[in-house]
């Protein structure tokens, strides 16, 4: 996960940004959103390899960049980020800004879902 500043896209100069998490290697997001509850934003990402991730959108600006994804004992570095037991999400939508409409794989089939924001 990488922390650009908005006000320096402008769409045509050189932008920089940083790593503010490593979510684990051969692994690939599929969606993000974000969400409310009890009056903070939250990103939700769905991925190939790892549950379904909740992260505060709040600790994300302050977060330094990253030279190593995980520390000495082995524990993943960056933005704290909470694994949330549904498994198989795949794709993600805001229906709005307290419920996320998800595809869920069992591994026998795929099934639309919506998630509330506040069981998340």
């Amino acid at each position: 996960m990488v922390h650009f500043s908005v006000a320096e896209l402008n769409g045509g100069g050189l932008v920089r940004g940083r790593t503010v998490a490593e979510l684990g290697p051969m692994n690939q997001p599929f969606s993000l959103v974000s969400y409310d509850r009890d009056g903070e934003e939250f990103l939700l990402v769905s991925n190939t390899r790892h549950p379904l991730l909740k992260i505060p959108a709040a600790s994300i600006a302050g977060q330094a960049g990253l030279t190593q994804p995980l520390s000495e004992e082995g524990a993943p570095l960056g933005v704290p980020r909470e694994s949330l037991d549904h498994p198989g999400v795949t794709w993600m939508a805001n229906l709005d800004r307290s419920t996320i409409v998800v595809v869920q794989n069992d591994g026998e089939a795929l099934h639309l879902r919506t998630l509330a924001a506040a069981v998340l």
